[in-house]
């Protein structure tokens, strides 16, 4: 349902009336084109501008501010008051007004211009319809409602003039009546809480036109959009963030004048306990002091917390994400080193997957846009950051981190404009950063500035808002968010995991950390599981030998943990691990064998890409970009395969084959081919040979 702020003109000032009464009128604005684009950069659908000088004397006489606000604002306008003759109508959608809203006039205009893009306003005195600025009525709304179906015109206005300005309920009698007549009805007077809009929506009413309760502050325009928002599917997400130095979590303005804010461990394993939905930690000196993330501590963190884990600062190369990921982190973020070196994304996207790879943005106002810094914020570039964004989705980001310079550590608010101008120009999840001072900043930012998740430090670690308290505030608001689970259970403690059902042991699922694939299932006792948690090696417990036992102690081909996940009944393990060698005494890598021919697999993945095209996907990505982009690809993976023949290691040739193979196979679903096809031209082929 379209949200629509109303701006009603009266001797160039922005007004509201009492029920029509020209004598009861509250000025509220005396720049209509500020309010505008107020009303525009707060996301609102479109804007309802009437001339109510020209509606009393039947000229346009706000005419011109209302053309300059056409100029000023780029959502769609429609325009009434006045329009009583063609010249009038006509210098209006000549200059750029998307529709007319025509009353009095209403149908000799219709039969001369046509009903396309004429809106019709039934303003009622009661059953009958209110003209000339609602200061005298006509017929029957029903009847005059009718001959204008006849004429073509599918949209209306309708406005109970008793519920004008008067902050009450609107009269939905008259407005369910004209729906089912046929009409699309935009409904106006009296829409001032998200009850009504709701309402109005469950009844299927196309819009709703809100004046006096925005300019009064009973109903804020995020509120408005957050009410009769469709339902995307995908939770919205809370993410802490710990910004690291030396090992401590820091927090400062802009980021700098950086102070103390706590342990990392600790403020981890507390928000993993809080229902946080992520967790980002970024070593934010890492970079200018030419150091690496300090691996050692996102291993500590990652054995603390249950929720995803993104790790960012000094990351250089595939090399560091590796061992980031290897160590527990689930995202990693890449900031200057993609300014630096944006092939690095692309190859990142590709060997571990776009759902790995974060884009932090750290973007600062200049003039007209928002350009890139660097370096933890401390060097300016002449990158523009809203193309920045389109490029690192192009180049297989799967996410953006959308931090602003500008309200970084201010608490004024996330910068919306900027996260709007991110979020419109990519289609992969955005991540709002910098500047959360009070929970209707998330609220915001979730709905006005469109990001799909919102990330704060100073005021969480801080305790200035609690996350289980925030979140019951944005589900209050109808933003989708998944509620909390408060519990005193982490990762690394087993003192809660149930032993008991099966005799003393657990079942637990080993998986390949890096390639998802199921590799064995065992069992743990408790001190098996302890000893696991102690050495960072997968130990079972063997029933035969009835007697502790370290995976690969005989063969070598160890178990390297990286995660240790319990289910819902705390009863079964899944243990994320990095196996040394073959994890089946047959030599297989799987004790569940062979899972299928990998190439096809592989092929059905990506044409299920191509028919849905996930936000966070690099294949996604490539078909969204077309055919002469993934002909590009495949060049490029060609000459890079060609040179690693030449000049790098045999590994390095398995890697850039994959690579090649890879962009082959999206080329064939772009033309809708099959691997069918080309299996059958080779067996054509091989009979020659």
């Amino acid at each position: 349902m379209l949200i629509i702020p109303a701006i009603d003109i009266l001797g160039g000032k922005v007004v509201r009336l009492r029920q029509g009464d020209y004598s009861a009128k509250t000025v509220y604005s005396a720049d209509p084109i500020k309010l505008a684009r107020q009303f525009e950069a707060q996301g609102a659908d479109r804007l309802h501008i009437v001339d109510l000088d020209g509606a009393r004397t039947g000229r346009p006489l706000n005419q011109a501010l209302i053309l300059r606000i056409r100029e000023a604002v780029s959502i769609p306008i429609e325009v009434g008051g006045g329009i009583r003759d063609v010249k009038t109508a006509q210098t209006y959608l000549k200059a750029g007004i998307d529709r007319i809203i025509l009353g009095t006039a209403a149908i000799p205009l219709i039969k001369k211009l046509g009903a396309a893009r004429v809106i019709a306003g039934l303003d009622l005195h009661g059953t009958k319809v209110a003209t000339q600025g609602w200061t005298k009525t006509t017929r029957n709304y029903l009847d005059y409602a009718r001959e204008l179906k006849r004429l073509g015109v599918t949209e209306v206005i309708c406005t109970d003039i008793a519920r004008d300005g008067m902050l009450g309920k609107p009269n939905l009698k008259p407005i369910l009546k004209l729906k089912k007549l046929g009409f699309q009805v935009i409904a106006s007077g009296g829409v001032s809480d998200t009850e009504s809009l709701r309402q109005l929506q469950a009844a299927g009413i196309r819009g709703a036109i809100i004046g006096k309760a925005l300019y009064e502050k009973k109903l804020s325009l995020a509120l408005a959009l957050a009410a009769v928002r469709p339902p995307s599917g995908l939770a919205k997400r809370i993410i802490p963030c710990l910004d690291i130095k030396n090992g401590r979590v820091v927090k400062g303005v802009g980021f700098k004048n950086l102070r103390d804010a706590g342990d990392p461990v600790a403020l981890g394993r507390y928000y993993s306990e809080q229902g946080a939905d992520e967790l980002v930690f970024l070593d934010i000196t890492a970079t200018v002091e030419k150091r690496r993330t300090l691996v050692e501590l996102v291993r500590r963190i990652a054995r603390e917390i249950n929720i995803p884990f993104c790790v960012g600062g000094g990351i250089q190369s595939i090399a560091d994400i590796k061992a980031l990921l290897e160590a527990g982190a689930d995202k990693i973020s890449l900031g200057t080193a993609a300014v630096k070196n944006p092939g690095l994304v692309t190859r990142a996207a590709r060997r571990f997957g776009s759902q790995c790879i974060v884009i932090s943005i750290d973007a600062k106002r200049a003039k007209n846009q928002w350009l890139l810094t660097i370096r933890g914020g401390r060097e300016l570039t002449e990158l523009d950051a809203i193309e920045f964004a389109g490029d690192m989705e192009r180049r297989g980001a799967g996410e953006l981190l959308v931090n602003s310079l500008d309200r970084d550590g201010t608490k004024k608010g996330y910068d919306l404009e900027l996260l709007r101008a991110i979020s419109s120009r990519v289609r992969i999840p955005v991540i709002a950063s910098s500047g959360a001072g009070k929970m209707k900043d998330f609220l915001e930012a979730l709905t006005l500035g469109r990001a799909d998740a919102a990330l704060a430090a100073s005021l969480f670690h801080y305790g200035k808002v609690k996350i289980p308290t925030l979140k019951r505030y944005l589900a209050r608001n109808q933003i989708g968010i998944r509620p909390c689970v408060s519990s005193s259970r982490r990762r690394g403690s087993g003192d809660d995991l149930d032993f008991q059902k099966l005799g003393g042991l657990i079942p637990v699922i080993i998986q390949n950390a890096q390639t998802q694939q199921t590799l064995m299932l065992g069992f743990m006792n408790r001190e098996a599981y302890e000893k696991t948690r102690q050495t960072g090696f997968v130990w079972f417990y063997s029933r035969t030998r009835q007697r502790l036992w370290k995976k690969g102690e005989e063969s070598g081909n160890a178990l390297k943990v990286l995660k240790i996940l319990p289910d819902c009944d705390r009863d079964t393990l899944l243990i994320k691990a990095i196996p040394t060698g073959p994890t089946c005494h047959t030599g297989e890598p799987s004790c569940f064998g062979d899972e299928g021919d990998a190439l096809t697999e592989l092929f059905e993945v990506i044409r299920e890409r191509k028919k849905t095209l996930p936000k966070n996907s690099y294949t996604a990505s490539l078909f969204r970009a077309g055919l002469p982009h993934i002909s590009a690809k495949v060049l490029e993976e060609s000459v890079e395969v060609i040179h690693a023949a030449k000049k790098e290691t045999k590994q390095r040739v398995i890697e850039e084959a994959a690579d090649l193979l890879y962009h082959l196979l999206v080329l064939l679903a772009e033309k809708n081919l099959t691997l069918k096809n080309v299996r059958m031209e080779l067996q054509k082929r091989s009979v020659k040979m």
